[in-house]
């Protein structure tokens, strides 16, 4: 969620994932990012590093993701 401190990274391996600018996922995403695609990889470039968007699996029950710690 978007204020929460990085931790990891993320690829979605199957499925589509939502981009939101804001803590409250009510509205449309600003963006649909597609499989093969990583979020959350500056949380392990910077240290401290804040989320600045939400992401929300948008095929649910059918998304994969791969998760990467620091």
């Amino acid at each position: 969620r978007k204020g929460d401190l990085g931790d990891r990274m993320y690829i979605a391996v199957k499925g589509k994932l939502g981009i939101y600018l804001s803590k409250r996922v009510r509205e449309p995403p600003v963006a649909i990012l597609p499989p093969f695609t990583a979020v959350g990889d500056r949380a392990l470039r910077n240290e401290g590093d804040r989320r600045s968007a939400s992401v929300v699996c948008l095929d649910e029950g059918e998304t994969v993701t791969l998760c990467l710690e620091k």
